[in-house]
């Protein structure tokens, strides 16, 4: 038995070194080497007796070490890197070419999609086991911020990033503590009145954070065809005047529905897109938007002075050739087309595909 594990072992190392490198073995080696993966395979199957696969198995790592020096027997950590080494490659050219993971920030898409989302505790926070269980499934976490001493806050600012985990910085009583959350959501959750003086292990805030949907982006459709009127599709805000200011110079990845495709005209009347003059419904998620229902709102004018298309019943747009048009379907909260026109072709990433992760009821295709 021992000697049939060992020769499996050597053969299995043995067929790689073949498919590997065989093409740069001499001819004579060639036949040696076929040869003593015939004799190996005898000794998995049985049928070479005890001694002579004994003597084989001592033999065989003499004999590979004249194919190849240094490898003379399987290395069971080698192989793991060389697996890993392997699945990072193919990850990374799924990445670059095919699919490519994001997640949403915002809710200019929501409820569609939902980005992050801080709201207020009024309990303590949950044992371990229902924190852990929470942020697993549903990308839910607890924080809470207790007076270190007496004292008061003098000071907030974003904090190091840890791979996908966001800190803050918090200035309370001339020392800075790090708190495990993103910036802009204490923000939000921080009191208006927070300048006031607390005492030790006083409450200060007390709040969770519900992560924003995690979406993979088919990154390879677009080479092939233009985005259609109704999907969800990301794209870079590279060169988009508008947005440029708004990020300030600093290239950043946008989703939004395409509403607008090259040769249409766009009319925005409160809650309908109208598209060359009839109400645009080529996809079901159109007919919830126009419901008022379940957290949607419609289509509605831009407020505010920076907006410039679509901002009444008798505004038109026309769609190029190489131009898209994006709107968010919270569109009462959407820095969309309407601000900075057009999203130029160049610009296009993909279309989202789906929501995996959290698992809420939004996880799944994206309509």
């Amino acid at each position: 038995m021992p000697n049939k594990k060992e020769a499996k072992n050597f053969l299995q190392f043995l067929q790689k070194k073949w498919n590997y490198s065989r093409d740069l073995l001499k001819p004579n080696d060639l036949e040696k080497v076929s040869a003593l993966k015939t004799d190996l395979a005898k000794v998995v199957s049985g049928r070479l007796p005890k001694d002579a696969a004994a003597k084989l198995i001592e033999q065989t790592p003499g004999q590979l070490e004249r194919f190849w020096p240094g490898c003379t027997k399987p290395n069971s950590w080698a192989e793991n890197i060389e697996v890993l080494f392997v699945a990072l490659v193919v990850a990374f050219a799924l990445r670059c070419y095919f699919v490519q993971p994001f997640k949403i920030p915002t809710d200019s898409m929501k409820p569609t999609l939902w980005g992050i989302y801080p709201e207020s505790v009024e309990k303590r926070s949950p044992n371990i086991l229902k924190r852990i269980l929470d942020y697993a499934v549903s990308g839910k976490s607890y924080h809470i911020l207790l007076a270190p001493e007496d004292g008061k806050i003098e000071g907030v600012r974003p904090g190091p990033s840890y791979l996908f985990i966001d800190t803050t910085l918090v200035k309370f009583a001339g020392k800075e503590y790090k708190l495990w959350t993103d910036y802009t959501s204490f923000i939000k959750m921080l009191p208006q009145h927070f300048r006031t003086t607390y005492k030790k292990g006083e409450v200060i805030a007390n709040f969770s954070v519900q992560a924003g949907d995690h979406i993979f982006v088919n990154k390879l459709s677009y080479h092939f065809r233009l985005p259609k009127q109704g999907e969800v599709f990301v794209f870079t805000t590279k060169d988009i005047a508008g947005l440029q200011d708004q990020t300030h110079g600093v290239t950043q990845y946008y989703i939004k529905r395409c509403v607008g495709t090259p040769g249409v005209t766009l009319r925005l009347e409160e809650p309908y897109l109208y598209s060359d003059g009839q109400i645009l419904a080529h996809r079901r998620a159109f007919e919830r938007i126009y419901s008022k229902q379940n957290g949607y709102n419609g289509y509605v004018w831009p407020q505010g002075s920076t907006a410039a298309y679509l901002v009444s019943a008798n505004d038109e747009v026309y769609i190029p050739e190489d131009k898209f048009w994006a709107m968010g379907d919270n569109s009462a909260n959407s820095l969309d087309s309407r601000y900075w026109k057009y999203v130029p072709r160049k610009n296009l990433v993909g279309t989202a595909l789906v929501v995996y992760w959290p698992i809420t009821k939004r996880w799944g295709l994206i309509q």
